[in-house]
């Protein structure tokens, strides 16, 4: 009797250990049929967040509101390097004034990239070169000359006459990737600067309706002053 009894509670047990890995695996792929894809940047072995990506629409991220834990690939280059992000850190930037909450991911590797754009999904974007747009690149820096906090970065106009290779190394403000990611034939640019002291941000502009501005996505720099 004892054996029959021992037998039964095993069977009751390896029942409920199965039923229980079902739902916490059904769970897992709910989790993340309803975050959307995360496109960021990484600086100091630090993953953070710029925009996220629906098949309809492209966003700023609200950093601190993501699951940054998974596997993190280059967003726009079909290569089989990736990085485990295991942890991740809620922050206060120090020069926020308004004191909003973030999050960054850790990854496992000691990594810093400024061209470099990374996402948590696990294929990568469909983009182009600059070098193949540049007409739409430059229609860019002529918007971003005459932005407020933009002409900063163009204190000799007469380089919008230049190529734009040597607009982007004379302003430190450079175009790395082109893409159409939400299908509405406005262009997005993935941008990286740097400031005076030297922090480098990232930011994302979309082609505004009327083919001549444009409009800022995402902006992010870690820490600038």
């Amino acid at each position: 009797m004892n054996e029959i009894s021992q037998i039964r509670r095993l069977q009751a047990t390896a029942t409920m250990f199965l039923l229980l890995t079902a739902t916490l695996h059904a769970a897992f792929l709910y989790a993340n049929e309803q975050q959307p894809a995360i496109i960021g940047y990484i600086d100091y072995s630090r993953f953070h967040p710029l925009v996220v990506v629906t098949s309809e629409a492209i966003s700023r991220a609200d950093s601190a509101k993501l699951v940054l834990k998974g596997r993190l690939r280059n967003a726009f280059e079909d290569t089989p390097q990736t990085f485990s992000v295991k942890k991740q850190q809620d922050y206060i930037d120090p020069y926020d004034h308004k004191r909003k909450p973030r999050r960054f991911g850790l990854i496992d590797k000691k990594l810093s990239s400024v061209s470099a754009f990374f996402t948590l999904q696990p294929t990568a974007f469909p983009s182009q070169s600059p070098d193949v747009n540049q007409e739409i690149v430059r229609s860019f820096y002529v918007f971003f000359s005459g932005h407020k906090w933009g002409q900063h970065f163009f204190t000799v106009k007469k380089l919008l006459d230049k190529p734009i290779e040597e607009i982007a190394k004379k302003t430190s403000l450079r175009v790395h990737v082109v893409t159409d990611l939400n299908h509405n034939s406005r262009p997005e640019l993935w941008i990286s600067y740097k400031l005076m002291h030297g922090e480098i941000g990232r930011m994302v502009y979309e082609q505004a309706s009327d083919g001549r501005s444009w409009e800022e996505v995402a902006n992010h720099c870690y820490a600038c002053d």
